[in-house]
């Protein structure tokens, strides 16, 4: 059979992805919230840097305007190799004045984000433990809103949702941003099932008695810290009213990286989920692990396959390209097709990375990168 005539055939292997995300869309339209403010437990907030004079300032006055009880949170921020003066102008900005309880911890050489959350980890006192980047910025109900919901019976952990200070500003960041639209969805609909497969270091909090560390070895420090308490049998939930606002990778290169390695962390913890099931520990339901695996692993793959049959059906396959035309004329589509061939492609990077064993456990920042 010619390749051109196995273009067709492939197509509707399509298909499971997008009944997938209907099926979570409406699950995560249905969301129930806690009634009441109820308890509020003393709260450690670790802020891990790395080289961020440029924006801890910024982080810090963010920090500052939570409305918590001053005596019940801590800021812990730990920092690793800085050679900007990262914790010299913090200790300045805090001179100026700041509400809560802050700690800074330094680390002499750069061992990865996770290593420098277990130190934090160690020193920390509350009875929920939150992490947070240096350029994400919480609204000020978050640290409430996340308690609320931590109280709820059988809740171990809460992740929020990203939003973008820089979304409209070219076709990288509107790619980013109809990606990350699609993204909540699933793990919002996955939390109202039982728990979400994916985490978010920028905003998450986890009841203290359930942290035993942060996970440094078998995947993300976020997500697979999400998979080891839920293979405990607790809910890890992704909140829809717990937003935290950065910028997205406004440049070809930086998005290219960006992806690739939380597309290399999405396969991490995924591996990791497979083995928790596999042993009985797990309680998410095979139908969400296999519905994962299509879109991040399978999908690639058949992507792939039509890509090289595209090409070496050449150029009779060229008509198959009128089949995007319809959708050309909207900025938002473009940008989302975009999105995903480039998105494809970082999995497919991802895969590799993973099969030659890198992890990628080092934060990189893209900010700056031109």
């Amino acid at each position: 059979m010619e390749a051109l005539h196995l273009l067709p055939a492939l197509l509707p292997l399509l298909l499971p992805p997008l009944l997938y995300l209907r099926w979570m869309q409406g699950l995560s339209r249905r969301w129930l919230r806690p009634a009441g403010k109820g308890e509020r437990p003393h709260v450690s907030v670790i802020v891990p840097t790395h080289n961020e004079a440029g924006v801890i300032e910024k982080k810090l006055r963010n920090l500052a305007g939570l409305r918590y009880p001053r005596d019940r949170l801590e800021v812990l921020l730990v920092d690793s190799g800085s050679t900007d003066g990262t914790l010299e102008v913090a200790r300045e900005a805090v001179g100026r004045g700041f509400p809560f309880r802050i700690r800074f911890l330094r680390e002499r050489r750069k061992r990865g984000k996770a290593g420098a959350l277990n130190l934090a980890l160690r020193e920390a006192r509350g009875e929920v433990v939150a992490t947070s980047d240096a350029d994400a910025l919480w609204e000020p109900e978050t640290v409430e809103r996340a308690v609320r919901y931590l109280s709820l019976p059988g809740v171990g952990a809460v992740t929020g949702r990203e939003e973008y200070l820089n979304a409209g500003e070219n076709v990288w960041t509107r790619a980013e941003e109809g990606y990350r639209r699609l993204y909540e969805v699933l793990r919002m609909g996955e939390s109202r099932l039982h728990s979400c497969l994916s985490f978010q270091g920028a905003l998450a909090f986890y009841r203290r008695e359930l942290l035993e560390r942060f996970e440094e070895r078998e995947a993300p420090d976020d997500t697979g810290t999400a998979l080891e308490i839920c293979a405990k049998g607790y809910r890890c939930l992704m909140i829809p009213d717990l937003v935290f606002r950065d910028s997205a990778p406004s440049t070809l290169r930086a998005f290219l990286r960006v992806k690739t390695r939380r597309g290399l962390h999405m396969l991490l913890g995924l591996r990791k989920a497979v083995r928790l099931k596999r042993e009985g520990r797990l309680p998410v339901g095979w139908g969400v692990l296999l519905a994962n695996l299509y879109l991040h692993l399978t999908l690639p793959l058949l992507f792939l396959l039509l890509s090289l049959l595209f090409l070496l059906s050449l150029p009779r396959s060229l008509p198959l390209l009128l089949l995007f035309l319809p959708f050309l004329p909207w900025r938002r589509t473009r940008a989302l097709l975009v999105g995903f061939f480039l998105s494809t492609l970082c999995l497919l990077l991802a895969l590799l990375l993973m099969s030659k064993g890198e992890r990628m456990i080092s934060w990189k920042k893209w900010r700056g990168e031109g």
